[in-house]
Formats: C-alpha cells, sequence, structure tokens
C-alpha cells in the first residue's frame, strides 16, 4: 500500500508502518511489524485496522462498526483514539454504527438508514430530543432503560424488505404503527420537520465554509415520511411527495 500509492521504498515503508502504529498507541511498532494477527488482542487488531486505513493520509476516515465484539473498556480506548486523531490530523469520520450509545457519544450529525435509505436527518441533540420518523422512534424507544421492570423488552415488529425490491412505496409501512393506505403506493421525500419545518426546503445548501467543524446547529433535521408536514392536511402532504417523487424521477431518467 505504502509502495503503490505513496510512492514509497525499503527503509522508509518500515519507518512510516512503524510510525503509523505507534500513532495509534501500539507499543514497541517496529517489533509488531514481524508478529501475525492473533499475535494481538482485539483491540490491538482493532488500533491495526485505523493504522492501515491511515496509511495514506485520508482526509474522510470511515467507521463500520469500528467497536463491535470489543468490551466497553476497550471501546471506550477506541473512541478515544479516534477523536484524538480526528484532531490532530483535521479528520472527519462517519461511523456506521447500530449502537445508539457511540452515535451519542461521537456524532454530531445523524442520518439514519432503513433498507438502504435515509429516513431522517438531523444533529445529534435534536435526533435524540425529538427524533420525527417512526422508525427512529423505533430505534430509540427499543433501548433498555435503567428503571422499571418490564416482562418483554420493546421491539421493532417484522422485518426488513430485501435490499433488491424497488423502493415505489414507504419501505417501513408494513411495521409502522401509525402507516395508512398512501403509505404502501407513495415513496416518501424528505421534508423539513419538527423545529426546522417551513423554515427552508429540504434541499438547502450545506452549511459555508465559515461554519465551524463539528457544529452540527445548523443541520436541517428532515424525515422522509408522509406524516409530514404535520401541519398540512393529508391531501396536501401526499401531493407534495408525490410531485417531489415525480420530479426526483423524471431527473433520474434524464
Amino acid at each position: 500500500m505504502l509502495g503503490i500509492h505513496r510512492d514509497l521504498s525499503g527503509e522508509s515503508v518500515t519507518e512510516t508502518a512503524a510510525d503509523l502504529l505507534e500513532s495509534v498507541g501500539i507499543p514497541d511498532p517496529k517489533a509488531r511489524l514481524d508478529e501475525y494477527p492473533h499475535q494481538f488482542s482485539g483491540g490491538m487488531q482493532q488500533r491495526a485496522t485505523i493504522a492501515l486505513a491511515l496509511a495514506c493520509d485520508p482526509s474522510v476516515l470511515l467507521c463500520d462498526e469500528p467497536t463491535t465484539a470489543l468490551d466497553v473498556t476497550i471501546q471506550a480506548q477506541i473512541l478515544d483514539l479516534l477523536a484524538d486523531l480526528q484532531r490532530e490530523r483535521d479528520l472527519s469520520i462517519v461511523f456506521i454504527t447500530h449502537d445508539m450509545g457511540v452515535i451519542a457519544q461521537v456524532a454530531d450529525s445523524v442520518a439514519v438508514m432503513y433498507a438502504g435509505e435515509v429516513v431522517e436527518r438531523a444533529g445529534v441533540s435534536e435526533l435524540f430530543n425529538h427524533p420525527q420518523h417512526p422508525y427512529t422512534r423505533g430505534l430509540l424507544g427499543s433501548i433498555p432503560g435503567l428503571t422499571g421492570e418490564v416482562d418483554r423488552l420493546p421491539t421493532i415488529e417484522g422485518s426488513v424488505p430485501t435490499p433488491t425490491e424497488a423502493a415505489m412505496y414507504c419501505r417501513y409501512a408494513p411495521r409502522c404503527p401509525k402507516a395508512f393506505d398512501e403509505c404502501d403506493r407513495i415513496h416518501p421525500e424528505h421534508v423539513p420537520v419538527g423545529e426546522d419545518a417551513g423554515e427552508r426546503p429540504a434541499d438547502a445548501d450545506a452549511p459555508d465554509a465559515e461554519t465551524p467543524a463539528g457544529d452540527a446547529s445548523n443541520v436541517q433535521h428532515t424525515a422522509a415520511c408522509l406524516l409530514y408536514p404535520a401541519e398540512e392536511p393529508v391531501e396536501a402532504r401526499i401531493r407534495q411527495h408525490h410531485q417531489q417523487w415525480d420530479a426526483d424521477t423524471m431527473e433520474d431518467n434524464r
């Protein structure tokens, strides 16, 4: 990787690889270069994987379930390491995870996905305090509480549709407690929700360059759901989503 993408060779490859291992907290990095993966602990393997991802000095780091199979202590260490690397290298980090605790701890903004589609976008605080899409509410409602006794943990009934199924309707409709007939016939588009409703279009431009990194206060809260705009009659909501779907489909066909 270092030879192909960074045009390094010989001793410079070894030095750079050792520096990468050291940067992610692996002790005695030069000696570790000659060891096999099974000689590393789970946490050390994760650190080595992060070092590999940083080898070509990326501006964006994509972390897919970075804390899976790690105990709580090692998980905290890995998240702290990623936060340090983000500051030191001026990295943007995209976390892909099912762990809502990790999202609450590390994210600035959140995109909730269901069956391959983003169904809600918001700043992390806004999403956790004011979830709007029924799926997001179901996810947060499934987190076990620390108080009270329950006979059964809350779950989202039903199953996820196959990824090859065309998205011609709301994919969450078969599992949604608030679904109505049109949900099985119309594909919902993103509209502003919550405090952002009516303030600006859902496709508003991204923040300008003067916005500080990590400031998610200007992330517009949107949801792809026929329940919104909540203040409009059902017929008006359906017409708005349907017109947007037709426009998007026409643009895709072009």
